[in-house]
């Protein structure tokens, strides 16, 4: 099973921000975000871009297979994730080498 991290937002002023680089995220790298529709959705998606690396949204629908097809197609680095989706996440997760890091957000 791969390493999972949590997600830590930065606060600038009275807003809160996902900081990709002090995640070892660069420009170029493609970002699965597989979220419902959330507060940290936004903070997370713009800071992808803030770092030049591609935000690639997925489906909540998706099952296991279909999300592990979508990561593979896509060829994305990382996967950030919500806990809705534990479950499938640790069902493909020795099966996505590409996905280098895993990042869980969520209390």
């Amino acid at each position: 099973m791969k390493k999972i991290i949590g997600v830590r937002f930065k606060k600038l002023g009275k807003i809160y921000f996902f900081n990709p680089e002090n995640l070892n995220i660069k420009k170029g790298d493609k970002v699965a975000i597989l979220l419902m529709n959330c507060l940290e959705w936004l903070p997370i998606y713009f800071g992808i871009l803030k770092a030049g690396a591609i935000a690639v949204p997925l489906n909540y629908r998706y099952t296991a297979e279909e999300i592990k097809y979508c990561l593979e197609l896509a060829e994305a680095d990382v996967l950030v994730f919500g806990p809705e989706f534990i479950g499938r996440v640790e069902e493909i997760s020795d099966r996505i080498p590409g996905v280098k890091q895993t990042f869980y957000v969520g209390a």
